[in-house]
């Protein structure tokens, strides 16, 4: 996938769940069994694990990261793929929502992701990798793919929430 479709596609999904953060506290609040997360918790959670993301690209737009040695991990390759996350994975650390959530930390992280991702749009995003906690090392390219099917991941979440499935 060219590098313009990535960003174009990140935006959009980014675009979608900022505009999540401005629902209702009522909804922001609504829980699913399944995650046990609120709608807030999950764009908290978005927000920060995105910011890393894509901090992660610029430090490879700005020359830093690891040589690629290889292929992605498997499932790094078949995440990237299929567009699609397995549910039931832990956060990783530094990326887990506070007890209720924080949509005004949500808000401001998403619209720093917007402008990283700008950044990215015309830089060099596969001199290098950055290893990703459970995916191993992800260039440029990926990280911003990852962007993409994580928020997607998660809008889908928050779909199902606010219909009450």
């Amino acid at each position: 996938m060219q590098q313009s479709e990535l960003v174009r596609q990140a935006e959009a999904v980014l675009t979608a769940a900022q505009k999540l953060t401005e629902l209702p506290d009522d909804q922001l609040q609504q829980r699913a069994t399944s995650s046990g997360w609120n709608v807030e918790q999950h764009l908290e959670h978005v927000s920060l694990a995105n910011l890393r993301s894509l901090k992660a690209a610029r430090l490879i737009a700005g020359g830093g990261g690891e040589p690629r040695e290889g292929r992605a991990e498997v499932l790094a390759r078949r995440i990237l793929r299929s567009g699609t996350i397995p549910r039931g994975a832990d956060a990783p650390d530094g990326t887990q929502p506070a007890e209720s959530g924080n949509v005004d930390a949500a808000r401001a992280n998403l619209a720093l992701c917007l402008e990283l991702l700008r950044e990215a749009a015309a830089a060099d995003l596969t001199s290098g990798t950055v290893p990703h906690p459970y995916l191993g090392p992800l260039d440029g390219l990926e990280w911003l793919r990852f962007v993409e099917i994580h928020t997607q991941h998660h809008l889908a979440q928050i779909r199902e929430i606010l219909e009450g499935s």
